[in-house]
């Protein structure tokens, strides 16, 4: 992925993360939102989410895309098996990004699963 090789193009890197922040919010109308959020899968939201999360050094930009999964997750958008949870956990911990309001919520139905 992109952080392994430390060859990123800081400028596409940050024009990608604003578009596909875009891509992954949640649309404002709720009418929408439930086909539109389909359309994006949990796997994929992980998958963006933990390779940008690997990305150094970590721009402002970048948090388009964990404020939007963060919104989603919030609103209930995806349901993550464990490795798309734990995934999605190590992004926003690598990235120090929605720790308090959003990370309890990925990791407290792993937690439960386990127990």
């Amino acid at each position: 992925h992109f952080g392994r090789h430390g060859n990123v193009r800081e400028d596409i890197a940050v024009e990608l993360a604003r578009e596909l922040g875009k891509r992954l919010a949640p649309p404002d109308t709720s009418a929408l939102s439930h086909a539109t959020l389909a359309l994006r899968s949990p796997q994929e939201v992980s998958a963006v989410t933990y390779a940008f999360s690997k990305l150094a050094p970590q721009m402002p930009a970048y948090s388009s895309i964990y404020d939007a999964v963060a919104l989603g997750i919030s609103r209930g958008a995806w349901r993550f098996n464990t490795l798309q949870a734990v995934l999605i956990g190590a992004a926003l911990a690598d990235a120090d990004a929605h720790l308090a309001d959003v990370l309890p919520a990925v990791v407290r139905p792993v937690i439960q699963r386990i127990t």
